[in-house]
């Protein structure tokens, strides 16, 4: 990946984390040795240095075959993440994505436990605004923010997807294109 990024111009990365097996319910879990086995969920986040700006995105990835469980929880997370996306526009407070995030969360009888669900875009990795409950900061034409709502799931470890959002007037566009999350990526 540090190569692919370097191509298409970063300068340098920013951070790299990845979880599996055991270390799968750590958002920043310390590296060690440890093959992939089938089963394995497998989250991915990174960030790199293009012109200045920050970058961060994540994914999900499963080794072999997804469980029923696994495929169902990732499905769940995904359809979360995208209804947050749905509701952005300028005008909408911050808060209300993450109640958004909250309550669709619930209607799949999941609890939020994260201090935010996305963040801005800039010069620095966690901008204004934060996507959290107490922010009434109205998401304004243009901006840039990371939609990134995160679960860790007891029976099968954290669940994270994040994307670059352009908040519009009358929606939000989806500017992350490396890869398609309709499903995990199966890893053989």
């Amino acid at each position: 990946i540090m190569d692919k990024v370097g191509r298409a111009g970063a300068s340098h990365t920013l951070f790299g984390v990845l979880r599996a097996g055991d270390q799968r319910f750590h958002a920043h879990p310390a590296a060690r040795e440890r093959e992939l086995e089938p089963g394995d969920l497998v989250g991915v986040d990174f960030g790199a240095v293009f012109d200045g700006y920050g970058s961060d995105v994540a994914r999900m990835a499963i080794v072999g075959e997804a469980s029923d469980l696994q495929a169902e929880m990732y499905d769940k997370h995904r359809r979360v993440q995208r209804r947050a996306v749905e509701c952005m526009r300028a005008g909408v407070r911050a808060s209300e994505v993450y109640e958004v995030c909250v309550q669709a969360y619930a209607d799949f009888g999941i609890e939020l436990p994260g201090p935010h669900v996305g963040h801005g875009f800039g010069l620095s990795l966690h901008e204004a605004p934060m996507l959290q409950p107490r922010n009434s900061q109205e998401l304004r034409s243009n901006m840039l923010i990371y939609i990134e709502p995160v679960i860790v799931d007891e029976r099968v470890g954290a669940l994270q997807l994040e994307d670059l959002i352009l908040v519009k007037e009358d929606g939000a566009e989806i500017l992350t294109t490396y890869a398609d999350t309709e499903e995990l990526f199966v890893i053989q």
